[in-house]
């Protein structure tokens, strides 16, 4: 199992016993913040869930990708999210991408276009490079550090985006990419992730 290391008991990269815990763990719902109109997530960060994160985004374990989306796109319907236009990632700047090979946050969301068949665009570009966020500590360096970051490449005006990301922390990347996209002219931004930090003690 890609979660615990125990035989899985199958074909799949995950065991019964992780699946049943990720089964259990409700996504997690928010009220609206800042830039951010809607906000949800798939899983607490805490457990199985977490340990899927990692391993597709450090670990380039690409066919969990599929899966993820569709439990993704359960929780924006829990969640009751509005219908987008058009579907976006937080960008990777292209020095990483380049050392990486592979973003999964714009992974995770051709795959939950796939889910919902609604277009997904590369609509922002990342204008400045940044430290990694998981580096810093606290929110205020964190919002700090991606301040500016983000462009959007064309006009949006009237749009619904739904921003897709791998995980929730704090949201300050979130809410940079939601603040570039309004300046856009979106009208609404609905951020939607695999994982919410903190979400298993709320």
């Amino acid at each position: 199992c890609v979660c615990c290391g125990r035989p899985t008991g199958g074909d799949g990269p995950v065991c019964k016993g992780c699946l049943a815990k990720l089964e259990r763990d409700a996504p997690a719902h928010e009220l609206a913040v800042g830039d951010l109109d809607y906000l949800a997530a798939a899983h607490p960060y805490a457990g199985p869930a977490g340990a899927l994160v990692r391993m597709l985004k450090y670990r380039n374990v690409h066919c969990l990708a599929a899966d993820m989306a569709r439990e993704m796109w359960a929780a924006a319907q829990a969640a009751e999210f509005p219908r987008a236009d058009v579907i976006t990632w937080v960008p990777m700047h292209w020095r990483r991408r380049w050392a990486k090979y592979f973003n999964q946050a714009e992974m995770l969301a051709r795959h939950v276009s796939k889910q919902c068949h609604i277009p997904a665009k590369r609509l922002l570009k990342r204008v400045r490079s940044c430290k990694q966020q998981a580096r810093l500590k606290g929110p205020a360096a964190r919002y700090a550090n991606v301040r500016g970051a983000f462009r959007a490449r064309k006009s949006l005006t009237g749009q619904t985006v739904l921003l897709i990301d791998d995980v929730h922390t704090t949201g300050a990347t979130a809410q940079a990419c939601a603040l570039a996209l309004k300046q856009a002219g979106a009208e609404q931004v609905l951020l939607l992730t695999y994982c919410r930090v903190g979400a298993d003690r709320e």
